[in-house]
């Protein structure tokens, strides 16, 4: 699939051009946005123009968007939307150059570069059980890391019967490791589509691994984001599973990490992923099947170690289990 080949939800990362960058950030954040702040003391060193113009060349080289192709854009290189003379001057017109291909969006929230890049010493999985009922909540989606310790967590629980996957809160991550993470309860292959910029769909597969194929239950809320809600749109639609909770976030993005002629790093969306009938998730969300809201057990019990009885006291947990139960008879 050749935007997933460089890709990751919020960020795809194009290794050749970044990699000097990522390793002097290992311990930072993707800030919220689009990019990198631009602070006045980058705009005295470089010049207002020239960091715009820096930017510019970062989402000519990256963006799928057709508009890239026009006159009107190549006009822009050097007739910037607005008069630059600061750093707000900047990101204002930074703001317009996105939103004329298409990127209108961004992305408000903050992503852990090593999900993008695997993280493995990172836990990401938590288990409990109660009687033949299991119980996974998956925090985020790092590359690797996630479907290993899922398989692990499975492969601990051979006799139950049914499980709750909790993606409540799921920060995401890689757009790849969602669909490996999916194939662990598909007995046939599972797909991930994507529309670019440019309206060009794309479909990527991974064939089904069958690790569990009982009665399966997925809780969601506003916070399962990018890689999570993906996660529990394939389950839903392709694996059969019922999405149990609230609306997730909306926020789809496929991004290409580019690094500008000053360090910055830019943010520049090039796909976003779809239902399998082309219908958007991006701004929308993935609707429940049961619609039912109320904080996970480790917002209320302030104790990400609970006991099996802490989670399984968890009222979205309970109706899981209950609906589980009436599908296992």
């Amino acid at each position: 699939m050749k935007y997933l080949l460089l890709a990751s939800t919020f960020a795809a990362l194009t290794f050749a051009s970044i990699s000097p960058v990522i390793a002097d950030e290992q311990t930072r954040l993707i800030q919220n946005g689009n990019l990198f702040p631009i602070t006045p003391e980058q705009i005295s060193k470089y010049g207002a123009l020239k960091v715009y113009q820096s930017i510019w060349k970062a989402i000519d080289k990256s963006s799928t968007s057709n508009f890239i192709k026009t006159k009107e854009w190549k006009d822009l290189f050097d007739k910037p939307p607005i008069e630059i003379c600061d750093d707000n001057d900047v990101r204002k017109a930074i703001s317009i150059l996105y939103s004329k291909t298409g990127d209108t969006v961004g992305s408000d929230y903050t992503q852990d570069i090593n999900d993008l890049i695997g993280e493995q010493n990172v836990k990401v999985c938590t288990s409990a059980r109660q009687g033949k009922i299991g119980y996974l909540r998956l925090s985020k989606i790092p590359v690797q890391a996630a479907t290993s310790q899922m398989k692990f967590a499975l492969l601990t629980m051979p006799d139950i019967n049914g499980l709750i996957l909790d993606l409540r809160g799921n920060s995401g991550g890689n757009v790849v490791e969602s669909l490996e993470v999916a194939s662990l309860f598909c007995k046939d292959a599972v797909s991930l589509k994507t529309k670019s910029i440019g309206g060009e769909y794309d479909t990527n597969t991974k064939k089904g691994t069958a690790i569990f194929l009982k009665p399966l239950v997925v809780l969601i809320d506003a916070d399962t984001v990018s890689g999570g809600e993906i996660l529990a749109n394939i389950l839903k639609e392709q694996c059969g599973s019922k999405l149990l909770g609230i609306k997730t976030s909306g926020k789809t993005s496929i991004r290409a990490l580019t690094a500008t002629d000053f360090g910055y790093i830019v943010a520049v969306k090039i796909a976003e992923v779809v239902h399998k009938d082309n219908s958007p998730i991006e701004n929308k969300g993935v609707a429940p099947d049961i619609a039912l809201d109320a904080s996970p057990w480790w917002k209320t019990n302030k104790d990400i170690t609970a006991s099996d009885s802490k989670i399984f006291s968890d009222k979205l947990v309970k109706a899981a289990v209950k609906e589980l139960k009436n599908e296992i008879k």
